[in-house]
């Protein structure tokens, strides 16, 4: 069992800050990093890690109840990013996200879920985020695909007015919902599965 002083000593924020900065690389080279004690705190850890990108979870990855952000820590972490040239910012949404459910509960609560995520990392200013669809358990595969596709399309377009005006990172995602459309309207099965998605 470690002792107070180890598990603090894990922590590069509780060292003293480095006299000179850390030599940097011209490749993105990042790691997942601990938020712990606000989200705005990623950006200084991975800086004194030698990182120039990173990849954070925006609130727990295994709770429902999503995590408020304040205006300032928002602020903060766009400022400590752009102050130590750290780009792109990843962020991983919550593992309890299955947009191939087929329990409506679970579902709900995870378009719900995941508007949030998206919602943060446009707040957050990140460039990229990390969604595992699901599990499309009773369902063949190309269901289950259908089914992810147009429930994040169903989040796509509550946000886009905002996605759009915000960032890049917004307009993108819009496109990728878009895609979706396209690529489902392609798809025989994908017809078949767009009326059933109406009564889900």
């Amino acid at each position: 069992m470690p002792t107070k002083w180890e598990q603090e000593s894990r922590d590069i924020l509780k060292r003293p800050a480095p006299t000179e900065p850390p030599r940097l690389t011209s490749r993105r080279i990042g790691i997942h990093t601990s938020t712990s004690g606000g989200v705005e705190t990623a950006a200084e850890r991975a800086y004194r890690l030698g990182c120039n990108t990173f990849q954070i979870f925006s609130s727990s990855p295994r709770m429902w109840k999503p995590y408020q952000l304040a205006k300032g820590q928002c602020g903060e972490m766009i400022r400590l990013r752009e102050k130590y040239g750290i780009v792109p910012l990843v962020i991983h949404t919550s593992y309890l996200v299955n947009l191939a459910s087929v329990t409506e509960e679970f579902l709900n609560k995870s378009i719900q879920a995941f508007r949030g995520e998206v919602e943060r990392a446009l707040a957050l200013g990140a460039q990229y985020l990390v969604l595992h669809a699901g599990s499309y358990r009773g369902l063949r595969r190309e269901e289950g695909l259908a089914r992810a596709a147009f429930r994040s399309n169903e989040v796509f377009q509550l946000n886009q007015d905002t996605l759009v005006q915000r960032s890049k990172f917004g307009r993108a995602m819009v496109d990728v919902s878009r895609c979706h459309c396209k690529l489902c309207s392609r798809q025989k099965w994908s017809r078949t599965w767009s009326k059933k998605a109406d009564l889900l």
